[in-house]
């Protein structure tokens, strides 16, 4: 094996990790500090072998070589024994995807005879597509496979199953492989929801990131589109392929190959340049649909243009930009999207695009859509448009739907579009901001607790000499701390990926709060103990404020309801919790809060409706708005 010594930008690639990921295994003992390639290579292969179970776990979900049928994509479950059966048979003869993928279509196409060992097509488009597929490989059908598997195909047809062959790909490819790209192909029935909300005129139709074709499919269904007016790019070279035979395989009458190119769709698809093919593009198409690649640490094409524009490396804020370069004066838009770019500070510059620069028609929750994927997801439907005026963008939740001025989200802080705010809690927020405060912006001081890099390393259930106790997430309680039950050697500090100043976790008096969750929980501290990236640092600093106070508004069931609505997230940001309103009280009733805290640190749960009963006074909250806010959390 080679031992030459590699740089960390080799060392990233070989392990297709980020090169901050690289130095941080450095840091932590992972990889040497003189990094060999052999020693990289190792790394990499346990890795894939499960041998790293910390890195298995969590960031190597993009090593996983796991696969799964994607329960999403069947309509008919009854058909999941065959799917399974296809799968395990044609990993048995095939090495390889690409060669599966080739011997499945011959199976899918009814027009298709396989004579005296060479293939017949009945209609020159297939073969002009195959011939493309097949320039390279010179892939051979397999007569035994083709036998075995017809009938198995065959059931599938008759399923009520849209896209067998999205399918059966989908249920080859690894975790891995899809986490790598940062993209999970989408339930046929948020597809169809896509596509009917466009415009019924629409004439031409693009997806720039088509997977296997199923939002080109239902737009040439439910759209009534030529195949000749419809776009689509992709990276995935099978993909393409299987995106060519299903538009094919749906519109019999159609003799050309489709215009589906192999590209990478954000810098070479349509871009301006001279030479580039696909320039007629540019501001021609009338609708785009697609649930674009999820994911800045997996983007290893952005555009230094978006980037620039967006400040981060998002690719699905980039792909929102390809897509409005793309479309004609009055064009639209429908993208499935992350929840997360709703409000997380990074995505600011992307929401203040879309406010200024389109007419957002709607803005629809799906919940969790993807099998093995736990970030709820939206859709953003938006027409090009730089003047929205008074736009009213119609919110549509899981349970409801009301309307909200597009204007808002423009005044909102970061942009925020805070979608869950309809007239009736606008009205409740505005007056609960009416009463003046303080915030902690500029007022705290903030810090992540220890990330070691390998707790099991670290992190010992026994409290051995040389070690002392460091909390986890799951010791913070509304006020109190449990007892911990890890122990950890802080001498090792120089070992840990990350850790703060001494200063502050052995501050006097700090509070540590749930850094994971999606509830305001924290915490009083004064042992000045460790605690783990799970458990995060607060230290208060609001002008006669104690920071016993600042602790019961924290867990108060006000603050809840305004950082579940606002923000509706799963981890509790800095950025977010400096948005939360300290209501500006003299020390009268500072100290009655003080005295109830008190006990409810001590383990007097009984004294925390008191505290309840003293921060809806304060911000003059009535007894039906109370119990509104109480509902609403639950």
């Amino acid at each position: 094996m080679n031992d030459k010594l590699i740089n960390i930008k080799t060392a990233a690639n070989i392990l297709n990790v980020s090169e901050a990921t690289v130095r941080n295994w450095i840091k932590t003992g992972l990889l040497n500090s003189k990094l060999r390639e052999s020693n990289v290579i190792n790394v990499k292969n346990s890795i894939a072998n499960g041998d790293i179970k910390r890195l298995n776990k969590r960031a190597n979900k993009s090593k996983s070589t796991k696969s799964f049928i994607p329960s999403e994509y069947l309509d008919d479950t009854n058909v999941l024994e065959s799917v399974s059966d296809i799968i395990k048979y044609s990993r048995k003869h095939f090495n390889n995807n690409a060669e599966i993928i080739f011997n499945l279509v011959i199976a899918f196409i009814d027009e298709i005879d396989y004579i005296n060992n060479e293939l017949v097509f009945k209609r020159l488009a297939f073969k002009l597509v195959f011939d493309e597929f097949n320039e390279k490989q010179k892939f051979k059908p397999n007569p035994g496979f083709l036998n075995h598997i017809s009938n198995k195909i065959r059931v599938l047809k008759g399923s009520k199953i849209t896209d067998v062959l999205g399918l059966l790909y989908q249920s080859l490819l690894s975790e891995g492989d899809k986490s790598q790209k940062g993209s999970y192909y989408t339930p046929t029935k948020i597809i169809n929801s896509l596509i009917n909300d466009l415009s019924n005129d629409i004439n031409t139709f693009l997806d720039p990131c088509c997977g296997t074709g199923a939002f080109i499919l239902s737009a040439i269904k439910l759209k009534k589109l030529k195949p000749q007016n419809v776009y689509g790019a992709d990276l995935d070279k099978n993909a393409v392929f299987l995106t060519k035979i299903n538009i094919l395989s749906t519109v019999k009458d159609y003799n050309k190959v489709p215009k589906i190119y192999h590209v990478e769709a954000l810098n070479k698809f349509a871009t301006g340049h001279n030479l580039c093919t696909t320039n007629f593009l540019i501001n021609q198409i009338d609708a785009i649909a697609s649930n674009p690649p999820w994911g800045a640490d997996k983007n290893n094409n952005a555009s230094s243009k978006y980037q620039k524009i967006l400040g981060s490396k998002e690719i699905y804020s980039m792909f929102i930009l390809k897509a409005i370069n793309l479309l004609k004066d009055t064009g639209e838009f429908h993208f499935l999207l992350p929840e997360s770019i709703l409000n997380i500070k990074t995505h600011q510059n992307i929401r203040n695009f879309l406010c200024s620069k389109t007419k957002i028609i709607s803005i629809k929750e799906y919940g969790r859509a993807f099998t093995g994927v736990y970030t709820p997801v939206i859709s953003i439907h938006a027409q090009v448009s730089e003047n929205s005026g008074n736009n009213k963008v119609k919110i549509q939740a899981i349970d409801k739907t009301h309307f909200v001025k597009q204007n808002r989200f423009l005044k909102n802080n970061y942009n925020v579009f805070d979608i869950k705010i309809d007239a009736k809690n606008k009205v409740l927020i505005d007056k609960i901001y009416s009463v003046p405060y303080y915030t902690l912006t500029n007022n705290a001081k903030w810090a992540l607790g220890v990330v070691t890099g390998n707790n099991l390393q670290h992190i010992q259930s026994t409290n051995n000499k040389g070690l002392e106790p460091i909390y986890r997430g799951s010791d913070v309680k509304h006020y109190y701390l449990k007892t911990p039950t890890s122990f950890i050697n802080s001498n090792n500090r120089n070992k840990f990926q990350q850790i703060t100043k001494d200063e502050i976790y052995r501050t006097n008096e700090k509070l540590i709060y749930k850094f994971i969750s999606n509830k305001l929980v924290f915490a009083y501290d004064t042992q000045k103990l460790l605690s783990l990236n799970s458990a995060n640092i607060l230290i208060p600093n609001i002008t006669d404020y104690d920071i016993k106070v600042v602790l019961a508004f924290l867990n108060s069931t006000v603050f809840q309801y305004l950082h579940q609505i606002m923000f509706s997230t799963q981890k509790i940001l800095k950025s977010n919790l400096e948005q939360l309103p300290f209501p500006i009280i003299d020390s009268s009733v500072q100290k009655r809060i003080i005295n109830y805290v008190n006990k409810a640190i001590d383990g007097d749960v009984t004294t925390i409706q008191f505290i309840e009963d003293i921060i809806f006074e304060i911000f003059q909250l009535n007894e039906s708005e109370r119990e509104f806010i109480e509902n609403y959390i639950q």
